[in-house]
């Protein structure tokens, strides 16, 4: 039997060398780094979208409106544990709710109830619930500290988008209101600026965006420069030049790739954010 022997120059092609394999072909490596970028994406929806966190957010009217004010005559008159009030006496409405897609019930808020403060404190001579999403939820509002600026709100369970609308009247014409408690597996709860909560990233959201486009830039530079590895270890001149012209070229389609990529997925994260967290169950 006749066999041929390789040529005696011919350099024996090391096994499993898949990375060359694929820098031969670009055809298929542009696919599979297509296939990768999608891949990532994909993954990054499902993630969010599957993710189960509890998130109780509040938002407050945008200005209280003034029902009574001081210096001005009328034939209104307000009365406070037997006492006429003389101060502006003001209203506003406050929204409390679960934006998360985790089940918030009375045993999960760890500070038994969450606390409403005015800032700075003032008396509230009326507080009660305007509307609740579903009347299962039972909510609970003490009123024991309303003199101090204090209101107490608790419920049986908030399920996702579920919440209370409270109505308050206070004496002066300050809106600011913290709402704070402790809610078992979340930070501290969050307030929510009307007009502004769908375009509000968290920084570990920006950082993980930035991270994974950088990653898919230098991926395909990577799959690039590795097509073009011949230049690597030659001595000659225009070899180098060119070898360097690679270079270039490969890290300035890192950052254009990583630009598209940070926008692609700044999109997709913005748009899964938005079916993720609802809106206001309210108008204010």
């Amino acid at each position: 039997m006749r066999t041929e022997s390789a040529p005696p120059n011919a350099r024996p092609k090391a096994p499993g060398r898949v990375v060359d394999w694929f820098a031969e072909n670009p055809r298929v490596a542009l696919i599979g780094t297509t296939a990768s970028i999608i891949g990532l994406v994909l993954t990054l929806i499902f993630f969010f979208l599957s993710r189960r966190e509890r998130d109780i957010r509040y938002a407050t009217s945008a200005s209280p409106t003034t029902i009574v004010r001081n210096g001005q005559s009328s034939d209104l008159k307000v009365h406070f544990k037997d006492k006429e009030v003389t101060s502006d006496v003001s209203s506003i409405q406050i929204a409390i709710w679960n934006a998360g897609n985790e089940t918030v019930r009375r045993d999960n808020i760890l500070s038994k109830q969450v606390a409403i403060k005015f800032d700075p404190r003032t008396a509230i001579l009326e507080a009660r619930v305007e509307k609740v999403t579903r009347t299962l939820t039972n909510v609970y509002l003490d009123s024991s500290d309303s003199s101090r600026g204090i209101l107490y709100c608790s419920w049986d369970v908030l399920e996702r988008g579920d919440g209370v609308l409270l109505d308050v009247i206070y004496v002066g014409t300050s809106g600011k209101v913290v709402v704070e408690g402790a809610i078992e597996g979340q930070m501290p709860i969050r307030r929510v600026i009307l007009g502004r909560e769908a375009s509000r990233f968290t920084g570990q959201e920006l950082w993980g965006i930035v991270g994974l486009s950088f990653l898919i830039g230098l991926l395909r530079a990577t799959i690039e420069y590795r097509a073009h590895k011949e230049f690597v270890g030659s001595r000659d001149l225009s070899a180098s030049l060119r070898r360097w012209g690679e270079i270039i070229r490969a890290i300035a389609s890192c950052v254009q790739t990583s630009i598209i990529a940070f926008a692609l997925l700044f999109l997709v994260v913005g748009v899964a954010r938005a079916f993720m967290r609802p809106a206001v169950p309210f108008v204010l």
